[in-house]
Order: structure tokens, then sequence, then C-alpha cells
């Protein structure tokens, strides 16, 4: 529940800075700081503590709700035409949406790899390196992206 719930402040702080700061440099810096804890935890799995382990995934979810995941929507609103927005809204978030089963599909016979008593998921640090690798590649196309702030919304 604690982590389910620490995302709320990143979605907060993305609220605060979103008329002050560029849409898209938020989502850059979101997903770039995700990539970095998500990298720490990727290469230090076996080294933490569940003390540790838990501060890292709270922070990957702040970081998480405070770029990409808070953003997914307001882009695609303020750039698509008021005509086209809501279907244009659908047609962005549903990738995320596909890419969240299909990791979910592919990860399996990875966690179940290796599997002995002492560890519950001892390739859990490989897939983590994975997930960072792969938003690495979603910051890297966020640059394809066009700025929506101080545009108008017609």
């Amino acid at each position: 529940v604690f982590v389910c719930a620490s995302g709320m402040p990143g979605y907060l702080l993305s609220a605060l800075i979103t008329d002050t700061s560029a849409r898209r440099f938020i989502r850059i810096r979101g997903l770039s700081i995700f990539t970095v804890i998500l990298l720490a935890i990727g290469f230090g799995y076996g080294t933490f503590d569940k003390i540790s382990l838990s501060a890292y995934y709270i922070l990957a979810q702040v970081f998480f709700n405070f770029g990409p995941n808070a953003k997914t929507l307001v882009v695609p609103a303020e750039y698509f035409p008021t005509r086209y927005r809501s279907t244009c809204c659908g047609w962005c978030a549903a990738p995320k949406k596909l890419g969240a089963v299909i990791i979910q599909v592919l990860s399996q016979p990875l966690l179940t790899t290796g599997v002995r008593a002492r560890w519950c998921c001892p390739f859990l640090g490989h897939v983590m390196q994975i997930f960072a690798a792969t938003v690495f590649l979603g910051t890297l196309v966020l640059f394809l992206i066009p700025e929506t702030k101080r545009q108008t919304l017609e």
C-alpha cells in the first residue's frame, strides 16, 4: 500500500510545476531519473536489504509518476485539435497499456529463472536492467515530440 501511495507525490510535484516548466522536459527529467533508479536496483539487487530496496521502489514510483505518467494525457490534449483530442488521447495512452500487458507476459519466464529457496526471484535485477534500457529508449523518443507549453488549445 505504501509503495502504491508513493506515486501521489510525483503527481502533485508534476501538477505544481506544469505551468512553469516545459512539458517535454518534465517527462525527460522524470524518465531519466527513473532510468537511473532502475539501474541502481538492477545492478545492486543482491546487495540491498528490504528497507533499501523498498526506498528505491518508492523513489521509482515518485519519478515515474512525476514525468511520463502524469503527462501522458496532458500533452496530447494540448497538441491535437479539439475535434480529435479525445481520440488522440486514447491513441497516446494505448501503447502504455499494451506495453504493460506485454511486459507482464515477457517478464514472467525471466522472473522464474534460477529460482531457489533463498531468493524468490534471482533474475529480478536483470529484469530491472532491461526495464532501464527500455525506459532509456523511451526517453530518447521524447526528443521527437514537440513542446506544447504556451500553445493555444485551438
